[in-house]
């Protein structure tokens, strides 16, 4: 999936490593792409869509230090 003026299509996502309890070895990694309401062509097919990070804010969303409470700009409903 590319956006037709780019080639590289730049989703926002967060990630956190953490270490199971059933294998305490290892670390283990989750990662969720963050979604906003789907306008246009896109809540024709589905009523979420990801959110895209235009290119001049790729270096500010790379160097955000936090957790989602103080990073993220709203609470996100507890139904999803």
């Amino acid at each position: 999936m590319k956006l037709v003026d780019r080639v590289l299509l730049t989703l926002a996502a967060i990630w956190q490593t953490w270490r199971s309890k059933e294998y305490t070895s290892d670390h283990m990694y989750s990662a969720s792409v963050i979604t906003s309401s789907a306008d246009g062509v896109i809540s024709e097919i589905h009523q979420r869509k990801p959110v895209i990070i235009e290119p001049a804010g790729i270096p500010l969303w790379l160097r955000v230090k936090g957790n989602a409470q103080t990073t993220l700009p709203w609470a996100v409903s507890k139904k999803l």
